[in-house]
Parts: structure tokens; sequence; C-alpha cells
């Protein structure tokens, strides 16, 4: 807030909100290179800063179907650029997106979190629900499930 500036609940709020943010991404990057651990760590971190699951699913998903949609084009034979330039995505990013796994793989987590929302919505208790989806969006190609 700068040097003599009260302190007031908007500047914290500003900061949280944009902790809450990184927090999501790292929690979208964990789960796309197959971090259970690390994805559970930063879900529950998020949640005991006060962040509601649901609103954490709705940022979830929207990052993985913005990886699908990035992972389609480029299944198409499309280059970073192109992709980039046709959905309006900085470069950096296009190749970020690509990085989070294969079609089928978003394909599915989408359906995983499709159900969680139902359970959530359903009175389900949060932290459980979203905590085992967690475990079925990590699994990579091919990997065994645990358990």
């Amino acid at each position: 807030v700068g040097t003599g500036q009260p302190i007031d609940e908007a500047a914290v709020r500003s900061l949280v909100g944009a902790t809450r943010t990184r927090g999501v991404a790292e929690l979208t990057d964990r789960l796309g290179r197959g971090d259970l651990g690390g994805a559970l760590y930063t879900f529950r971190a998020l949640v005991s800063d006060g962040e509601a699951p649901i609103r954490l699913l709705a940022f979830l998903a929207a990052n993985l179907r913005r990886a699908l949609h990035v992972t389609e084009l480029a299944a198409t034979g499309l280059r970073s650029e192109e992709i980039g330039q046709r959905i309006g995505m900085p470069g950096w990013l296009v190749q970020k997106n690509l990085g989070r796994g294969d079609v089928w793989h978003l394909r599915r987590a989408l359906r995983q979190l499709r159900q969680v929302d139902l359970e959530l919505k359903r009175s389900r208790p949060a932290e459980a629900v979203f905590e085992r989806a967690l475990f079925a969006v990590a699994l990579r190609r091919g990997a065994p499930a645990a358990g």
C-alpha cells in the first residue's frame, strides 16, 4: 500500500486474490505434471486460505478447457504460433498448455470435474469430493490407479 498508508480490507483482499490466482495456476500445473502430492498440498492450502472448493473447480475447469482447446488444435498439425494467433493466446501460454496432457486425458479430467460439480451441488463433503477428483485427474496416460 505504500509507506505511511493504512492497510485496509481492500488492500488485503487484492493481495490475497492475486495469491489465490497463482495458487490455482499452480494446482493446474501440478495436475498436468501428474504431481498428485503437490496438487493436494496446493488444494488444501487454498481451502485453508478461504478459497471455496466450487470456485476452485470453476478455475480448474476453465484452465483444463483452455488446455484441451490448444491440444486439439495442435493435433490438427498447427504450430504453436498458429494456435496462439487463432485463439488470441500468447506463445508462452500455448506452450504451457501443450504440456498439460493429451486430448484423451484432458477430456477425462473435464468429465471428472463435471462429476465433482454435481456432487458439490448435492451437498457432499466438498474437500473429500474434490480430493478424490484430484486423484482421478492427476492420473497420467496409462498410469495405474493407486489403491
